[in-house]
């Protein structure tokens, strides 16, 4: 039975605390944290290199073959991106070899369409929930699913990209190489169906 201030039908916020939203029956779903760690860096000469962690990405977590054996449906009721910088401000030039001057920008965004390939930061700051963020400060982010559409069930083979969020990562006065400017902790919060 409802709560009196909440309507039938609409869903409870996504909860990273409880990992308690359930939409179906009780004991048809089970809601899971599954956890990535992974790098940001700046291209060749700090070029943005632009990479998008979506809602398919969830199969390269640590926990998805675990889970993924036990269910057949799954989707993707938020991500969150902890960005944790490697340099702290005044190292990144002593620690990379690059100039005196160097310093690096993250540039972050949701993306619901997933039509076009984004690599540019322009395209970045095109899309909901957009930030610059500096290169020396812990940057984290969160996209949920909102509507309808972000919110279907996906086979556990062939998991879909409901919303993705894209980052780049930008470096003025960098090293002709690749530089990686964070450590990246990614976690996204599915729930699961179908038990198999």
């Amino acid at each position: 039975m409802p709560k009196k201030n909440q309507k039938q039908g609409k869903q409870p916020k996504a909860s990273w605390t409880s990992l308690t939203r359930v939409s179906a029956p009780a004991g048809t779903t089970e809601t899971r944290r599954c956890t990535l760690l992974t790098t940001a860096a700046c291209g060749a000469g700090g070029a943005i290199s632009v990479t998008a962690i979506g809602t398919s990405s969830v199969t390269g977590a640590a926990e998805w073959s675990s889970y993924s054996a036990r269910w057949t449906e799954a989707r993707v009721l938020a991500v969150r991106l902890r960005f944790v910088p490697r340099y702290p401000m005044g190292y990144f030039a002593a620690a990379t070899g690059a100039t005196a001057a160097a310093n690096s920008q993250l540039f972050i965004g949701t993306d619901r369409s997933g039509a076009a390939t984004i690599t540019t930061a322009n395209a970045i700051l095109a899309l909901e929930k957009s930030q610059i963020q500096p290169g020396n400060k812990v940057v984290m982010y969160e996209a949920q699913a909102i509507d309808l559409e972000d919110q279907l069930f996906s086979s556990i083979g062939t998991m879909a990209n409901n919303f993705r969020v894209a980052y780049g990562v930008i470096c003025s006065g960098a090293p002709a190489g690749a530089t990686t400017i964070f450590d990246l902790f990614v976690e996204w919060m599915v729930q699961f169906r179908g038990a198999q």
